[in-house]
């Protein structure tokens, strides 16, 4: 299957200047582009059109924003801290994000903080690429193993006492062009 990190990464491939992107729901217009180079923002907006398709760029184009990491080093380090830290029984989530130019750990007590900083730190991992978040703990209203057939995304997710939540959706590919919904 197709995952949005991967995508990510055949992005930074082709440009290792690309640091991630993300759409601001007040400008949906304009694509917001994490660069460590500003110069090398023709050589990204490229990069995402051949990865995402051609309209993956709206119509106002693209707002360089300054990167700290590559896209390329975030993904290589969120791969290598993943096991590890999933270990750690208070990390909820986990997310090489692309909208912050970071990997974000979420986790039910923020002491746990300490403990996803000593392993990232131990794997080499600078302690500026990785923030730690309080996400609550995640409570089961459903299950995919349940007669919900066939499978869709749409579903909300809750993180329990924490008012935060997100939509379940899916990677896909149309006419060769990798997307996400």
């Amino acid at each position: 299957p197709i995952r949005m990190n991967d995508l990510l990464g055949r992005v930074a491939e082709i440009s290792p200047a690309f640091g991630g992107m993300f759409l601001d729901p007040e400008n949906p217009d304009v694509m917001n582009v994490y660069l460590t180079d500003a110069g090398k923002a023709e050589e990204t907006q490229a990069a995402i059109k051949t990865v995402f398709g051609k309209n993956s760029v709206n119509r106002g184009g693209i707002r360089v924003l300054p990167a700290d990491y590559g896209m390329g080093d975030l993904k290589r380090w969120y791969e290598t801290m993943l096991s590890s830290v999933k270990a750690i029984p208070e990390v909820m989530t986990t997310d090489l994000d692309e909208g912050a130019n970071r990997i974000t750990i979420g986790v039910s007590d923020i002491g746990a903080g300490s403990d996803v900083h000593n392993v990232t730190s131990a794997l080499g991992i600078p302690e500026d690429a990785v923030g730690v978040k309080i996400s609550g703990s995640l409570v089961l209203a459903k299950t995919i193993n349940e007669n919900e057939r066939p499978f869709e995304g749409g579903w909300q997710i809750w993180r329990y006492n924490s008012g935060v939540g997100c939509t379940l959706g899916f990677v896909t590919e149309r006419n060769d062009t990798p997307g996400f919904v």
